[in-house]
C-alpha cells in the first residue's frame, strides 16, 4: 500500500514535468528541423514519448497539419534529427523517473508505465 501511494504521489508531482524547459526546448528544435525537411507546419505528438516508447519512425509522432498526414523523412535526413528524438525520449524518460527508497535500495521507476 505505501509503495502504491509513494508511486502514486510522484506521479502527481511528476505530471508538470511536462512543462520542463529542457522538454520544450528539445521539442521546439525537433519541430522546426521537421519544419524544416518539411516545407510547411506540422502537429507534433507527444503521446509516443510520454507512453514511454522511442518512436521508431517520424510519422509516429509528426503529422502535416493541413491533410494529417504523417511525415516521412530521408535516411540523410533521419540522421540528423536521431539524436534530438533519442535526447527527447531521454529527457521524457528522466522527467518521469521516481526514485524509491527501500531499505537502503534506491531503485527507478518509470512512473510512464
Amino acid at each position: 500500500m505505501f509503495l502504491f501511494t509513494f508511486t502514486f504521489g510522484s506521479s502527481l508531482e511528476k505530471i508538470k514535468s511536462l512543462e520542463n524547459k529542457d522538454i520544450a526546448t528539445a521539442t521546439n528544435e525537433l519541430v522546426g528541423r521537421l519544419e524544416q525537411f518539411h516545407g510547411a507546419p506540422i502537429d507534433f505528438n507527444v503521446a509516443p514519448f510520454v507512453s514511454g516508447s522511442c518512436p521508431d519512425n517520424v510519422g509516429e509522432f509528426a503529422h502535416d497539419r493541413t491533410g494529417e498526414s504523417q511525415i516521412s523523412v530521408s535516411a540523410e535526413q533521419y540522421a540528423q534529427i536521431d539524436p534530438m528524438i533519442l535526447n527527447l525520449c531521454r529527457l521524457y524518460e528522466a522527467a518521469f523517473s521516481a526514485p524509491v527508497d527501500v531499505l537502503g535500495l534506491k531503485p527507478e521507476l518509470d512512473l510512464r508505465r
